[in-house]
């Protein structure tokens, strides 16, 4: 058995997909631990697998140019955090509890900062692509409503797909 130290963070605010009803139905393997996990950290399961499509396409082996491992593309330092060996980022069910704890933790922090609940969760999202401090200085310095518009073109495209599934 693999232990990792789950974080416990603030869920008291769900994380919903804004697009709801839109959404496609999304099939893809793993979906009793993302269901799981989605509950755990209260964040819409379709989220999480929307995720892991633009991410990954499901492949728990992927590995980015800049690194990112497995299902989610997590950054190998995240690992160490949460007590286990970046060997085990691969291993679906750790990849899929660091990636939704990041999601999470990332949201909590820009609520503080982002009032509009559905730009805070773009903003969420560009955050996980293209990094939570570069993201939150956009929002420093140029607001949270002209943030987006600063967002490298990558982070851009990817709220782009996301929004498209």
């Amino acid at each position: 058995m693999i232990r990792v130290k789950v974080p416990m963070l603030d869920t008291d605010l769900k994380i919903i997909e804004p697009e709801y009803g839109r959404t496609k139905r999304i099939q893809g393997k793993y979906n009793s631990i993302i269901l799981k996990w989605a509950k755990y950290y209260n964040i819409d399961p379709i989220v999480i697998k929307k995720v892991i499509l633009i991410e990954s396409n499901f492949s728990s082996k992927r590995v980015s140019k800049a690194g990112a491992m497995g299902l989610m593309q997590v950054m190998p330092f995240h690992f160490k955090s949460f007590g286990v060996s970046k060997k085990l980022g691969f291993h679906p069910e750790i990849n899929i509890i660091v990636g939704t704890a990041i999601l999470r933790d990332t949201y909590n922090k820009l609520t503080k900062i982002v009032k509009d609940r559905k730009r805070c969760f773009y903003l969420t999202l560009a955050a996980y692509n293209s990094g939570p401090t570069f993201t939150t200085r956009l929002i420093q310095k140029h607001g949270e409503v002209d943030a987006l518009k600063h967002l490298p073109k990558e982070t851009i495209r990817y709220i782009r797909k996301y929004k498209g599934l």
